[in-house]
């Protein structure tokens, strides 16, 4: 595989070998997966097609991976601490889809990308009564049996006989020590 280097010195990248069978998203030995060991000068040059504009070329990439990343959306409606704590590709949605909800004033709707229900559903959940899932009605019946079965476990209230594996009870339990760090930094 050839590269060039920002002087057009022409380059060729050398791939590890880890012994894997198959690698995620690329098949076995897909150049994206492969870490490189080391980069070596060639005479040879990479010739690019006719017209390729590689300015363009990256944007498709990118807006493709993006696109793979998150191939799932979910209707939500986020209160603005909610709304507050969204980052990368949700931040940009809501920011590109967020309307006020008719229902629940001060909040917000929005269309949101999604990476899976697993991870939707953490990631909602962390959000705990700052937001709700309005659609797909999958992964707001999820989430909504998650909640149940948590409503289950504590609805007896606090275990205060509850103690700790050396049979000391939970208040009592000592607190770690700091461990001793670098000193102070300059």
């Amino acid at each position: 595989m050839c590269v060039h280097a920002l002087e057009d010195s022409p380059a060729t990248l050398e791939p590890a070998h880890d012994g894997r069978e198959e690698r995620p998203g690329g098949g076995p030995g897909h150049p994206a997966d492969l870490p490189i060991l080391s980069v070596r000068e060639t005479p040879d040059v990479a010739d690019l097609p006719e017209g390729f504009d590689l300015a363009s070329h990256w944007r498709r990439t990118q807006a493709d991976f993006h696109a793979r990343l998150h191939p799932e959306e979910a209707l939500v409606r986020l209160s603005a601490r909610g709304a507050a704590r969204l980052t990368g590709a949700q931040a940009r949605a809501l920011t590109a889809t967020g309307e006020p909800d008719p229902e629940l004033p001060g909040w917000t709707r929005a269309v949101l990308p999604i990476e899976s229900a697993d991870h939707a559903e953490a990631q909602f959940l962390a959000l705990a009564t700052e937001a709700e899932v309005l659609s797909p009605p999958g992964l707001r019946t999820r989430i909504g049996a998650t909640l149940a079965a948590m409503t289950a476990r504590y609805a007896d209230g606090p275990r205060v006989g509850d103690t700790d594996a050396g049979g000391a009870p939970w208040r009592t339990r000592p607190r770690p020590t700091a461990r001793p760090g670098p000193g102070p930094r300059s």
